[in-house]
């Protein structure tokens, strides 16, 4: 389940292309629920698991029926201390080892020294970046 570059904060290897558009996993919402909607193929699951970006998103529902596409709202934040540990459980178990392959990357726009929060504060403000902004303690 890999959001496609470049609005994304994932990124896949071109190997698991095709699940780009099979799978969608979406953690911003209604920014982009149509342009999700629109890539996503035949068949095509999109999850949506926050509403960084809004909850109100526009749907042509005859392109959703022509191509048989799937919506599912899930979020973790409301489950239980028991399921939290479930999910992550099998996120390592079944997840992990993409990201220790590099199948799976983040996309990251910038590293800054934690002393320069203000500044990565700002580049989000500003909608000026595409992926993490990670801030180093160290």
């Amino acid at each position: 389940m890999i959001r496609r570059p470049p609005r994304s904060t994932l990124s896949s290897s071109s190997a698991a292309s095709d699940v780009y558009k099979r799978q969608i996993l979406d953690p911003v919402g209604a920014n982009y629920f149509e342009e999700n909607l629109n890539n996503l193929a035949i068949d095509g699951r999109l999850i949506i698991i926050g509403i960084l970006g809004g909850v109100n998103g526009k749907i042509n529902i005859g392109h959703l029926l022509m191509k048989r596409q799937k919506i599912i709202g899930s979020t973790i934040r409301s489950r239980s201390i028991e399921i939290k540990g479930k999910v992550m459980s099998a996120l390592h178990e079944n997840i992990w080892d993409h990201f220790e392959k590099k199948t799976i990357k983040p996309i990251i726009y910038k590293k800054l020294p934690i002393r320069e929060a203000d500044q990565a504060h700002k580049i989000m403000e500003n909608n000026n970046n595409i992926g993490k902004i990670i801030l180093e303690v160290f």
